[in-house]
Formats: C-alpha cells, sequence, structure tokens
C-alpha cells in the first residue's frame, strides 16, 4: 500500500481524534470497571438493543450500559427507553438533491439511476443507507464521540463498542462496514485521553442461505440474500480474513466521498474491528414472528436473546480483564449460537399463585351468587310486603326479612300509630309522628345512576343488598300502613254506615218510591241524596203540621213535637257521623293517593333496580366461570410447565422440577431460594438433570454458517472448528461448573464430548435459576458458506433468478464496489448455464 493511507467518505482521521479527545469540562461519572457502548444500526440492531436493555434490567449485569441507536428511519421514542439517545439519518430536502446529483454521477460507484431515496428508511437498498451514513457523517462522529466522553471516567479501566445490525437489509448492510472505522477512528481518540483499552465488535445477521435443499419462498425479499452476501464480502475484506474479496484484504483504491464539496477520509489500512461475530437468521420464520413474544414462543424473540446474550456474556465475562478475554479469543470472525436453560421455578410459582386464583375467583363467584340470591330475595320481600294487608297495631313479619332496622323498632311504630286518633287526626299530625319514629332510618344508598349495565364494569361489592334497601322508606310505608290499618278498622261497621242502613231499611218504601235505584249507591250518596233529602223533608213536613195544629189540640201537637225533635236528633246525629266518616274517607284517600302512592313508586323503582342488579350478577358469574376455566387451563400449563414432557423449545429448555404432587411445592422454598443449589438441598432439583440439560443444550447449538461443501471444492473443508463457551449465570451456580453427578459426568467431561476448547468462566450476572450457555465458533470458512457463495456463483452462471424467486440486480445492491469485486451480469453469461451448480441450495 501507498503511504497515503486509504480513505472513507467519513472524515479526516485528525478531525476524529480531535473529537474523541476534547473534553469540554464534561461532568465527571462515577467510575466503573467496564464501560459498554451499544450501537444498534437500522430497525433490526435496534430491536436487539432493546432486547440487551431487558436482559440489562433483568439480569443486572456489573456493566455501564449507553445506548446509541443510528438509524434511517423515525426512531419512536416512545417505543423505546429513555436511555436510548437516538442519532436520526434524516431526509431532507438538501440530502434529496445531493442524492438526485449523486446516482447520476459516474464516479459515484455505488449509485444508479435506477436508485431512489425514500423518506423512510433505506428500504433493502444499502447503497441508500450508505449515501445517508456519509451525508450525515460529521454529525454521526460528532455525537458518538460525545456520548462516549460523557459516560467514560479516567478511573475506567476498558470499554466496549458493540456495532448492532442486520446485513440483509438496507440500514445496517449499507452502513456498517462504513461505521467501523469511523468508530474505530474514535475509539483511538478515547484510549489515549482516558488511556484505557477500547474494543471494537460488530455483531451482525445475515440471511440464511441453507444447502440442505431448502425451498425459498417466491415472494419472500430476495433482496435480503444478496444484500448478506454484499455484507459478508466487505466485512470479511476490511477484517482481512482470509476469504476477503481481494488478496490483501483492501481494495486497491480508496473508498472516497463522491459529492461533498470537500473529501473527508478515514484510514482503513487496519481492520477496524477487533473482533465480528455473524448469526444467519431464517427470514421466513422473521416475518412471521413478534420481537417482542416470549422467547419460547417466538423465533425472532429467540434471535434477539442469542445475540443480546453473546454480547452481554462477553461484556460481562470481560469485566475484570477485558485484555485477557480477548487473547484467548484467536479468531477475527466468530459465529455464535447460544441456549438457555432453566428450572421451572417461576412455573412452580405460577402454578402455586394459578391455585390461589383460582380459589380466590371461585370465592368471587360464591360471594357474586350470594349477593345475586340476597338481591332476588330481597326483591321478592318487598314485593310481598306490597301485597300485604297491614292490621292495626301489628308490624308484618315481612318487615324482619328486609330490615332489621324497622324490625328492630316495631313496638315504636305500634306506638307512635295507636296514639293516633285517626277520626280527628289530619295529614300534618300523622306525618310529624311519623318523622319521629323515621328521621334516623337510613336512606337507600345507592340508584341505578351509580352503577354499569357492563358486567365488567362492576364488582363484587357493587351487589351487596345492604346498599339497596330503602330502610326510610319502607319505614314510611310501614308507619302510613298501620295508619291505614287503623282507619280501616274505623270505618268497617262505622255507626254511620249503621245508622244508614237501619234508616234506609225503615224507610225503604219511601225513599225507593222518591230516590229510586240509590239503594245501591255508596253510604256518602245514600246519606246525601237519599236519607238527609228525606228526613230534611220530613222535618219540614212535621214543622208544618204543628203550624196547622190547633193548641186547642195539645195531644196532638206534643206528640208532633216528640217526631220533629226525633227527626233533628237523627239529622244531627247522622251529620255528626258523616263528618267523621267523611273524614276517615278523605284522610284514607289522600294516604293512599299522595304518600303511600310515591312510596309505591319508589319501591317499585327499588324492585325494578333489584331485578337489573341480577340480571348484571348473572352475566358477572358467567364471566368468572369463563374465568375460572381459562385460569384452570393457565393452571394445567403451568403444571406441564413444571415437569415438562418436551424439555426444549428452540434452544430454550427447562430443568423440570422434581415433584410429584403439589404438597411437594412449598412457596417458601420457591422464594428463598438463591441458586440451583438452593433447589437441590430441598429436594426439587437434583445434579443429574441440571448436567442433563446441560449436555442436551450443547447438542442443540450448532455452527449456524458453514455448509460443508463437496470437499473438492470447499476452502479449508477438513479444518477443525474453534469452539469457546461462555457459562452466564449467577454467582451462587459457579460449582454447576465443577460439580459431577451420580449418573451425568461433570461440565468438564461434557465439554469435551462436544468439543469446546475453552470455557470462559466468571460471567455472573443475577439468574439464579438459569444457565445461558453461549457457544463462539472460530476458524469458521465463509467460502463454507452458501450466503457468502451461493450467492456470486449463481450470479455468474445466470441462475440466480431462479434460486431466490425473483430477476434481482446484484449491482444495484452493491454499496461497497471497492471492497466487493464486481461481478459479471447475467446478460454476459447469458441467462442460463449448461453447469449446474453442487450447492445442495433447492431452485425454484
Amino acid at each position: 500500500m501507498s503511504e497515503h493511507k486509504p480513505q472513507t467518505a467519513a472524515g479526516d482521521p485528525d478531525q476524529g481524534a480531535d473529537d474523541a479527545t476534547e473534553s469540554d469540562g464534561q461532568q465527571i461519572n462515577e467510575p466503573t470497571r467496564n464501560k459498554l457502548f451499544v450501537i444498534p444500526v437500522g430497525t433490526g440492531g435496534l430491536r436487539t438493543a432493546q432486547r440487551i436493555h431487558s436482559l440489562e434490567e433483568h439480569l443486572e449485569p456489573d456493566l455501564d450500559i449507553e445506548y446509541i441507536p443510528i438509524e434511517s428511519a423515525t426512531i419512536d421514542s416512545a417505543a423505546v427507553p429513555n436511555e436510548f439517545k437516538g442519532i436520526r439519518l434524516n431526509t431532507n430536502d438538501r440530502i434529496k438533491k445531493e442524492f438526485d446529483q449523486a446516482k447520476n454521477d459516474p464516479s459515484v460507484p455505488y449509485l444508479s439511476p435506477n436508485h431512489s431515496l425514500n423518506i423512510q428508511g433505506a428500504t433493502r437498498n444499502p447503497c441508500v443507507g450508505r449515501f445517508l451514513l456519509e451525508r450525515h457523517d460529521g454529525r454521526v462522529k460528532r455525537s458518538i464521540g460525545n456520548e462516549m466522553r460523557s459516560a467514560l471516567d479516567k478511573q475506567d479501566t476498558s470499554a466496549s463498542i458493540w456495532l448492532v445490525g442486520t446485513g440483509s437489509g438496507g440500514t445496517g448492510s449499507g452502513i456498517l462496514p462504513l461505521l467501523a472505522p469511523i468508530v474505530r477512528r474514535a475509539a483511538e481518540g478515547i484510549e489515549s485521553k482516558f488511556d484505557l483499552d477500547v474494543r471494537v465488535n460488530a455483531m451482525v445477521t445475515v440471511s440464511e442461505l441453507r444447502t440442505d435443499g431448502q425451498a425459498l419462498d417466491p415472494e419472500g425479499e430476495a433482496e435480503y440474500y444478496v444484500n448478506s452476501s454484499n455484507t459478508l464480502q466487505a466485512l470479511a475484506t476490511l477484517q482481512r480474513l482470509d476469504e476477503g474479496a481481494n488478496g490483501d484484504g483492501l481494495s486497491t483504491e480508496a473508498i472516497q466521498t463522491p459529492v461533498a464539496s470537500t473529501v473527508d477520509y478515514v484510514d482503513i489500512t487496519t481492520p477496524p474491528l477487533d473482533k465480528l461475530f455473524v448469526a444467519p437468521i431464517e427470514e421466513q420464520r422473521v416475518d412471521t414472528s413478534q420481537h417482542d413474544s416470549d422467547r419460547r414462543e417466538s423465533y425472532l424473540s429467540r434471535v434477539n436473546f442469542k445475540l443480546a446474550s453473546a454480547i452481554l456474556s462477553l461484556a460481562t465475562v470481560s469485566a475484570g480483564d477485558i485484555g485477557n478475554t480477548y487473547n484467548q479469543l484467536d479468531y477475527d470472525m466468530y459465529t455464535i449460537d447460544v441456549a438457555n436453560i432453566g428450572a421451572t421455578v417461576q412455573a412452580a410459582l405460577d402454578l402455586l399463585t394459578s391455585g390461589e386464583e383460582i380459589r380466590a375467583q371461585r370465592r368471587e363467584r360464591e360471594q357474586l351468587e350470594s349477593h345475586r340470591d340476597a338481591l332476588g330475595q330481597l326483591e321478592a320481600n318487598i314485593n310481598a310486603l306490597r301485597k300485604i294487608e297491614f292490621e292495626p297495631g301489628s308490624v308484618p313479619e315481612t318487615i324482619d326479612d328486609i330490615s332489621a332496622e324497622i324490625s328492630g323498632r316495631s313496638s315504636q311504630f305500634i306506638d307512635a300509630t295507636s296514639v293516633l286518633d285517626v277520626t280527628l287526626a289530619g295529614v300534618d299530625e300523622i306525618q310529624e309522628g311519623m318523622s319521629r319514629v323515621v328521621t334516623d332510618l337510613p336512606e337507600r344508598l345507592v340508584s341505578a345512576d351509580d352503577f354499569s349495565d357492563s358486567p365488567a364494569e362492576n364488582g363484587i361489592e357493587d351487589f351487596d343488598p345492604e346498599q339497596f334497601i330503602p330502610h326510610r322508606a319502607l319505614g314510611k310505608y310501614t308507619f302510613l300502613n298501620l295508619v291505614l290499618a287503623q282507619i280501616d278498622a274505623e270505618l268497617e261497621d262505622h255507626a254511620f254506615e249503621r245508622r244508614i242502613d237501619d234508616l234506609w231499611e225503615k224507610n225503604e218504601e219511601d225513599l225507593d218510591a222518591n230516590v229510586r235505584g240509590l239503594s245501591e249507591e255508596d253510604y256518602t250518596s245514600r246519606y246525601e241524596q237519599g236519607i238527609d233529602p228525606y228526613l230534611g223533608n220530613s222535618e219540614a213536613e212535621i214543622e208544618e203540621q204543628i203550624a196547622n195544629t190547633s193548641w186547642y189540640e195539645r195531644n196532638e201537637r206534643r206528640r208532633l213535637r216528640a217526631t220533629l225533635d226525633s227527626i233533628q236528633e237523627t239529622r244531627e246525629e247522622l251529620s255528626e257521623l258523616f263528618d267523621e266518616y267523611e273524614h276517615l274517607l278523605s284522610l284514607r284517600e289522600r294516604l293512599v293517593d299522595t304518600e303511600l302512592s310515591k312510596l309505591e313508586t319508589e319501591l317499585e323503582d327499588v324492585c325494578e333496580l333489584l331485578g337489573t342488579r341480577q340480571t348484571v350478577a348473572e352475566d358477572l358469574i358467567g364471566e368468572k366461570e369463563s374465568d375460572i376455566r381459562a385460569a384452570e387451563t393457565r393452571r394445567e400449563t403451568c403444571r406441564q410447565r413444571v415437569t415438562p414432557v418436551d424439555n426444549f423449545s428452540g434452544s430454550v429448555g427447562d430443568i423440570p422440577l422434581n415433584i410429584d404432587s403439589m404438597e411437594d411445592l412449598s412457596r417458601k422454598s420457591l422464594t428463598e431460594a438463591e441458586s440451583l443449589f438452593d433447589l437441590i438441598d430441598d429436594g426439587l432439583l437434583d445434579r443429574d438433570s441440571i448436567l442433563r440439560q446441560i449436555s442436551t443444550a450443547l447438542d442443540i447449538v450448532s455452527e449456524p454458517l458453514e455448509d460443508n461443501f463437496d470437499n473438492s471444492r470447499t476452502f479449508r473443508a477438513n479444518s477443525k472448528l474453534d469452539k469457546t463457551l461462555i457459562p452466564m449465570t449467577s454467582a451462587g451456580n459457579s460449582g454447576v461448573l465443577s460439580m459431577s453427578g451420580e449418573v451425568e459426568s461433570d461440565l468438564q467431561a461434557i465439554n469435551s464430548r462436544h468439543d469446546i476448547g475453552t470455557v470462559l468462566s466468571d460471567c455472573w450476572v443475577d439468574s439464579p435459576f438459569e444457565l445461558t450457555l453461549v457457544v463462539l465458533y472460530g476458524n469458521v470458512s465463509l467460502e463454507n458458506a452458501s450466503e457468502f457463495r451461493v450467492i456470486q456463483e449463481r450470479w455468474r452462471q445466470g441462475s440466480l433468478d431462479r434460486l431466490i424467486g425473483s430477476d434481482i440486480d446484484l449491482s444495484h445492491h452493491a454499496a461497497f464496489p471497492e471492497l466487493v469485486p464486481a461481478v459479471q451480469s447475467a446478460s454476459q453469461v447469458g441467462e442460463s448455464s449448461s453447469e449446474r451448480p453442487i450447492d445442495g441450495v433447492a431452485d425454484e
């Protein structure tokens, strides 16, 4: 290479160093041993960073982690933690103008007129991702440098930077190869300023293209596979891997900014990354799973857990001496696989909790049923009371079933009504007496407006029957009906009615002759229209006879005078009796039609409300029964999780607890246990089951990238993989790494069976019942990876479109032609080739 340093469109190296060393009076933070900077790139990287943050909160590693996401699309601040300090590579009018100029500029090797710039993101086109980084490179450098300087302290001993992203999309694949040397330059300035080691790493996913007869989805995104191949080749070139596109791992020409008015440079004469970690993923499964779901159920969730665990394990195990850790990693590139096993403690706790929840739900259902029945009985009792004919001086027994408040003061009601002379008392006097008895009776506490008809919006307390009892209204109703019973008793066989009947019978002929048909009318009509006029006429006739009788007829006049006196006395008697009778009738009518009518309406409303509440209670009981059935189903799921038949879901496995019945489970044992050994001491686990699951987990993990092509065509086909194991668990489980079982051998023997050469221990986190087994695979041959090799071979042979189900231009997606060698177009080699590739990947 010439003395002139190769350059990329990312800034002057001297300027980058200055950016990384300026102090600007930054605030001094509390010292930590190892700082971890996570720089997620694109949507895929952001999701992995979110999982790292989630594990950080859950596992509490001895790390101080800073998150600096870079995204070409809008970062939804509400969907990411507050600690994420995002850098948005936004698109504005200036950027659009420069893009239009660049794609028509022949000197820009990675853009063409066919490229387009969208408002949001790079949309699976890495060329656009690279362009956006170049346009924002100054701000990206400053932001990263500022965040690192503000987080670091001179007492810190080391720092790790992790670039995280996908090599198959547009943002990650277009940014990562260029971002790596930018960050490396910033790291060198940080090392100089703070006198510490800074390691720059990348964790990159690529689209898995298997050689086991995989049939690709014709409707899948073909760009994923092309981008993955280009990203792998670009990074291999930068890292000077043996399989790099060029002999010495570098292009002969510098990567340079094509449009900027001044040319900035980044040194790529040395590999920018300390370590490159690669993890293939199945795109079809990614597209059908949720990143934030349970990792047992979601493939994408397991992917992000795998990536996050690998990063955290390397950072945590390096906390004491990052240099020593990296000295044990002999290769520049590793692939990863991760398995996680855990004792089913949470499932056991969930099982206990579910039982408690079911019992609580059953109690709630029983309470609801009791309240519903009580509401029905209250409604029936009130309706029964409304049908009862009260007896004077007696409170009906039905009151005892409705209101203890009234029942307890029955004697007061009787005494207060007994002293009333209903023949003389008016409404005011009755109300005054009633008020003295019922004033301190409680009012009804609730009305229909206080409740919702939706069962879900009601609680058990909303059906407590006591709150619906209208004690005061029932007291008034009882008092007035006792008074009414007295009135009816007075009216029954009243003297007025007897006298009317007697007089009518004695004078029936005369009355029937004068007022025909009146005998069937009520007493008032018979009196006012019959008896009283008849007696009045009789009185007038007698008075006339007396006036026409001579004084000499003394005996006749004496007889007539006696008859007149008798008639007048009768009329006076009847008048007094009639007044009393009319008073009773009027008082009764007033009580029935006005006072009791209002109370009847209120009691009717209460009964209607009670009926409605019973219906809602019945619906809520139905929902409770449904909840209980669902809880019983969950409980059975928990029971199966405690002692599962199938111990693994993908790479996530269980260590079943040893229980024969619920009696073997103790919440105290489960909640007070602090390690797997506490569970062993309580008889809930044994050493063999732990070691057996570790061995099974190591059987499941495998090197994910190499395909092992035919030996005659494979580069280093017979090379042996280098396997490094990092067990991540709590310090209380450290003995697991050296213990032996009665049947199973110890971890050293298990590792030996699985060809694991190195174990990096002391990776302690707050995970008392789990073991996360991170396996790093070194000495991996990219020439054995279909993701690296098959795309290029199929392109050269003109069969790429048959492979991925889409006619795609490989060069259109080559963001770094300086690092990835040019490939002939399909037209140059013909639409098909007589030579069929022997790569094991099925054509569509």
